[in-house]
């Protein structure tokens, strides 16, 4: 004997495909899905609004120490982003012979400095709340950080000290050096790379700045004296443009910056 709730679905599948079937007849007759607007791809769509967009006020200034200071407003969110940029990085800057000694540079920044070890910039970073990265790109170096804006002034005194006064351990040095020559003998089995760093060298030659890469011989032969001048060159204030942008005022950042970068020759 059937019962009720077996009669009850046998009907809902004969129903179903009672309107299956006569939905494909329907397309079948017309060629379109009933119930579905007809779409013309002959004619362009409509384009929507603009979207709105206005641009953060900004100033810029020069420090006394001859950094160029470029601050832009956004109250949005109660932060600050900071980011100290320098001409030099690893193309045109670097000795053909030290391939890789702006990248150790900028990492062994937060390895110590005369008045902190690493780790206690790591766990003043932490207490802090603060994010600070650092590194290089082809024609520049960044050391910067994100943080509360209520925290600007103790973030920046650690960058300060960590581009002003770092010691660049040798220990630090090996560890880096150890690491990048893991990555360029696991480079070796990557085909993009393969490809990127053959491309580079056929496009603008082996002489060419641009068409050299750092190898195990150029990383092997740096030393932390290579680290130290490099440094002493490049990361100068005349060669720097400072960016802020948050929740803050740029008189108030210019006091902030004066105070904090005032040995930085």
């Amino acid at each position: 004997m059937t019962s009720p709730r077996q009669a009850l679905r046998s009907a809902l599948v004969v129903g179903a495909l009672a309107l299956t079937a006569t939905l494909a007849e329907a397309q079948a007759r017309t060629g379109k899905h009933p119930g579905v607007a007809t779409l013309d791809r002959t004619v362009q769509p409509t384009p929507g609004p603009l979207p709105s967009f206005r641009a953060p006020t900004w100033t810029r200034t020069r420090l006394s120490n001859g950094a160029d200071l470029v601050v832009a407003q956004k109250r949005d969110l109660p932060l600050v982003a900071v980011s100290i940029n320098v001409v030099g990085g690893t193309h045109n800057f670097e000795p053909a012979s030290r391939l890789g000694v702006a990248g150790f540079t900028a990492q062994m920044l937060s390895e110590g400095t005369t008045s902190r070890t690493g780790e206690e910039i790591a766990d003043e970073q932490q207490l802090l709340g603060t994010q600070i990265f650092a590194g290089v790109g082809g024609e520049s170096g960044t050391v910067g950080f994100t943080s509360l804006a209520s925290k600007l002034e103790p973030a920046l005194a650690l960058v300060a000290d960590m581009l002003v006064n770092p010691v660049f351990p040798a220990e630090a040095l090996e560890r880096l050096r150890g690491r990048a020559l893991v990555s360029l003998a696991q480079a070796k089995d990557q085909p993009n790379t393969i490809a990127s760093n053959a491309f580079a060298r056929v496009l603008y030659g082996d002489e060419h700045p641009y068409g050299r890469v750092a190898s195990e011989q150029t990383v092997r032969a740096i030393t932390r004296e290579d680290v130290v001048e490099f440094h002493q060159a490049y990361f100068r204030p005349g060669r720097a443009v400072i960016t802020v942008t948050g929740d803050v005022e740029p008189a108030q950042v210019r006091a902030v910056m004066e105070r904090a970068l005032a040995r930085w020759p």
